[in-house]
């Protein structure tokens, strides 16, 4: 799906531009470099290096794009890339120990003894700091990741790495669906991986049902907008669904029901435009 509308994702990419989009553009390459020039003594050379790989792979993606790649190859382009940019930009928080919050998680799941009926609903009905809130996909979630992968500290940090490159992806593909630009889903995506508001997401792991809640939401409105385009009860159902895992994995998602709703029900009362009153 992600990959036929990476088909016709492709914008006017050789039309003459306008006076304004390029004293806009010239502006914001020269705030970018003063930026980068007055950050320099904070910059590593090994970060620099990161920075140059990086932006060669953006060029690189770009001139892809407009030599007319597109299809199922595309959307694996833009994931590994987004991939490889989330490693860049986060990869040394990759040693960074567990948080407190995460500690006082791990002693609750040490203290249960098997899988019972009870200790289901202590992992799910878990209130951080007497914090009354009700999110019991996140914390089965987490039970599961702890009961895979332990203390750690490296591959929680990597799971963390691929499920925000994942929602970046996803991010891509929503707004692909939207704009039908390839070169504009493209770029939001990439802006959406390296946020200065995503360290914290990204870096504290216990934050990994932060990230999933808003994977499952984007996924919700992805859906969401193949039903508005092909009138398929599935990919309501299929939204509906995500929408309300969105929900009870992270509480603040509830814009996904709202939002999967809302184009639906928008494109509903579209499609009735569209069809002619009969005499």
């Amino acid at each position: 799906m992600i990959a036929k509308s990476l088909r016709s994702g492709m914008a006017p990419f050789k039309e003459k531009k306008p006076l304004a989009y390029l004293l806009i553009s010239l502006v914001a390459g020269l705030l970018s470099f003063s930026s980068l020039f007055l950050s320099r003594c904070a910059i590593s050379i090994e970060d620099w290096i990161y920075i140059g790989i990086s932006t060669l792979i953006l060029f690189a993606v770009l001139y892809l794009f407009s030599r007319g790649l597109k299809g199922t190859p595309a959307a694996v382009l833009v994931f590994l890339v987004f991939l490889v940019v989330t490693g860049f930009a986060f990869h040394k928080t990759a040693t960074h120990i567990f948080r407190d919050d995460e500690w006082i998680f791990m002693s609750l799941a040490e203290g249960l003894n098997g899988f019972s009926v009870e200790n289901f609903k202590k992992i799910s009905l878990f209130a951080m700091f007497g914090h009354i809130r009700f999110q019991p996909l996140a914390n089965l979630l987490l039970y599961g990741r702890y009961a895979l992968i332990g203390t750690d500290v490296f591959i929680t940090h990597v799971l963390n790495f691929v499920l925000h490159a994942s929602t970046g992806f996803m991010l891509f593909a929503v707004l692909l669906r939207l704009t039908k630009n390839l070169h504009l889903s493209f770029l939001a995506g990439l802006v959406f991986l390296v946020l200065p508001a995503q360290f914290d997401i990204v870096s504290w792991t216990y934050h990994t049902y932060v990230i999933l809640g808003t994977l499952l939401m984007l996924c919700s409105l992805y859906f969401a907008i193949l039903n508005s385009e092909r009138q398929r009860s599935e990919y309501a159902i299929f939204s509906i669904i995500l929408a309300i895992l969105s929900v009870i994995c992270y509480e603040p998602a509830a814009l996904a029901p709202i939002a999967a709703v809302f184009v639906m029900v928008g494109a509903y009362y579209l499609r009735l435009e569209r069809i002619p009153e009969k005499l």
